[in-house]
C-alpha cells in the first residue's frame, strides 16, 4: 500500500475517531456536530478550502463557470430526461430509477412523465423502491405508479454483472441546488426572519454555540469559514440562508454524487466507463448548477415550509396535485439505501474500500491543524 493515498470522497466516521485522540483536530471535528451528521467528507470544489483529509476533484466535479443564464427548472429536467433516453436508445438497457418517495426522486420521476406521458414514462423506465417510499407518497403510489410503472426492490448492491446492464438514475444533488437542511435548525433558532437576515457571522456564531453546542473557539472558526466561503459565490442575496445553500453546493457536492456507492455493499473497483456512461445522478448537470447559480426562479419563499419550492411547484404542476406545494422536506434516502452501517471511502482510482483499513496517517493533509 502506498504511503499516500488521495480519496476522492469517504465516509468521516472513521477518520473522526481517528482523529479525536489528537486535540490539534478538536476543531474541525467540531465542524460534525453542527450538521448531527458523522459521515459528510467534504472537499470544497471551487478550490479555495483545505480540509484534514487529503481529496482530489475529479475533472466533471468542478462547478460550472457563472454565466448569465434564465434556464428554468423544467427546462433543466426535460432537457435532462432527454439525454438519458438518448443514452438507452444508444445502450438499449433499461433505466432504472432510485424512487424514495421524496421531493428529490419525485422531480426526477416527473420529467419522464412531462416529456413522455405516464404510460410513455412507465416502458422506458423501472422504479427501484421499498414500502418506505409508498408511505413517503402514497399520491404518487396510487394514481402513477402502481397502476403503470415496473417496480423491484431497491436495495443497492453495485456488482458490474447485474448493474453493467442498467442506466442507474438517482435523485441526488438536488438538495445541493436548494440549500441545506440545516436551514430547519436555523428557523427552530431563531425563526424565520432568522433564514432571511442579511450574512452575518455573529449571527451565525452565536447559532453554533447556542444551538449546536460549540466552543466560543471553534463556533468562532466556523462562523468565520462559512462566511468567507460565501465570498466565492458568484450570485446570491446575501442572507443566512445563502451561507448554508453555498456550503451544500460547494463542499459537499462530491459526496452527494458518490454517495450511494459508500452506502452499498460494494468494495472493490467501480468500473469508470460505467460510471461515465450509465451512472445519472439527475441533478448533476451544468443546467441546473447554472440555474441554482442564476437565481431566477425562488428556491424557498423566505419558510423554511417552503423549501424547494421550484421544485414542489414543478412536482405539483406536472401532478396536477395543488395539496403537494404543502409537502415539508423530510429525510427519505434511506427509503432507498437503507442508510447501513457501512464505513467506506472512494480512492482516487473508483475503488470501493472500508475507512477501517486506512491508516489516519495516508490521509491526513498537513498544515490544516487547528
Amino acid at each position: 500500500m502506498a504511503i499516500n493515498m488521495n480519496l476522492i470522497t469517504y465516509q468521516a466516521k472513521h477518520f473522526v475517531r481517528e482523529m479525536s485522540s489528537n486535540p490539534n483536530y478538536k476543531i474541525w471535528i467540531d465542524f460534525y456536530k453542527i450538521f448531527n451528521d458523522w459521515s459528510i467528507g467534504i472537499t470544497d470544489r471551487t478550490g479555495n478550502f483545505s480540509f484534514p483529509i487529503k481529496t482530489i476533484i475529479p475533472k466533471n466535479m468542478h462547478a460550472p463557470a457563472f454565466s448569465v443564464n434564465n434556464i428554468t427548472y423544467r427546462e433543466c429536467c426535460i432537457n435532462r430526461a432527454k439525454e438519458i433516453l438518448q443514452k438507452q436508445n444508444d445502450l438499449d438497457i433499461p433505466i432504472h430509477i432510485m424512487y424514495s418517495g421524496g421531493i428529490d426522486s419525485t422531480a426526477v420521476l416527473c420529467s419522464f412523465i412531462d416529456l413522455l406521458g405516464v404510460k410513455g414514462a412507465a416502458d422506458r423506465v423501472v422504479l427501484k423502491m421499498s414500502k418506505e417510499s409508498i408511505d413517503e407518497n402514497p399520491f404518487f403510489w396510487y394514481k402513477f405508479i402502481r397502476p403503470y410503472f415496473k417496480i423491484e426492490e431497491s436495495d443497492f448492491g453495485y456488482n458490474e454483472l447485474d448493474f453493467g446492464k442498467i442506466i442507474y438514475v438517482t435523485g441526488e444533488l438536488n438538495d445541493q441546488l436548494f440549500g441545506s437542511d440545516i436551514q430547519q435548525h436555523f428557523s427552530l433558532f431563531g425563526g424565520d426572519e432568522f433564514l432571511n437576515h442579511s450574512a452575518d457571522v455573529g449571527l451565525l456564531q452565536s447559532f453554533f454555540e447556542k444551538f449546536k453546542g460549540l466552543s466560543e473557539v471553534s463556533a468562532k472558526f466556523w462562523a468565520e469559514s462559512f462566511y468567507k466561503n460565501l465570498d466565492y459565490c458568484p450570485n446570491h442575496y446575501g442572507k443566512m440562508w445563502d451561507i448554508m445553500w453555498w456550503y451544500n453546493f460547494s463542499w459537499k457536492w462530491i459526496y452527494v454524487y458518490y454517495r450511494v456507492f459508500l452506502y452499498s455493499k460494494a468494495e472493490g473497483p467501480i468500473n469508470k466507463s460505467w460510471l461515465e456512461n450509465n451512472y445519472f445522478p439527475f441533478f448533476a448537470t451544468d443546467d441546473f448548477q447554472l440555474w441554482s447559480m442564476n437565481n431566477n426562479e425562488p428556491k424557498h419563499l423566505g419558510l423554511w415550509s417552503t423549501y424547494k419550492y421550484t421544485a414542489k411547484k414543478y412536482i405539483s404542476d406536472v401532478s396536477m396535485n395543488p395539496e403537494y406545494m404543502k409537502k415539508v422536506k423530510r429525510q427519505s434516502l434511506q427509503n432507498i439505501v437503507h442508510l447501513r452501517p457501512i464505513e467506506h471511502a472512494m480512492t482516487e482510482n473508483y475503488e470501493i474500500i472500508d475507512t477501517k483499513t486506512i491508516p489516519i496517517d495516508m490521509v491526513l493533509r498537513e498544515n490544516t491543524k487547528n
